[in-house]
């Protein structure tokens, strides 16, 4: 069950019960620090950073975004390339999540099929 607002130990269980689901064979630690954006360390210690801005966006933000960073561990390798968004649409989907993107990041968030997260159009 996950508390509302998320706390970490909210987000340590998606990214746990996502990695288990895709068979990733290592433990993603996960850490919400005073940062301005997000990042993973895939090397030493497999380790997700999450801002603590993006828990107060919202609680489906907040999961977008730790998935969107275990996805970068999952793929090994840097950037937002082609093999990185199959595994990035892969995980959400083991979260019953899908995105519409911008470039990279999320235009739409969807959960459930249902809109959770849309960005505003500048003009």
């Amino acid at each position: 069950m996950l508390h509302n607002p998320l706390t970490e130990a909210d987000l340590q269980a998606v990214v746990d019960l996502v990695s288990e689901a895709n068979h990733y064979p290592f433990q993603v630690l996960v850490n919400v620090k005073d940062i301005r954006g997000g990042y993973a360390s895939r090397f030493f210690t497999k380790a997700i950073y999450i801002p603590r801005w993006a828990l107060a966006k919202s609680d489906d933000y907040a999961i977008y975004y730790a998935i969107h960073e275990l996805a970068h561990i999952v793929y090994g390798g840097s950037g937002h390339g082609v093999e990185y968004k199959k595994i990035e649409d892969r995980l959400l989907r083991h979260w019953e999540m899908a995105i519409r993107r911008k470039k990279v990041y999320p235009r739409t968030i969807y959960s459930r099929g249902k809109v959770v997260y849309a960005s505003v159009k500048k003009y």
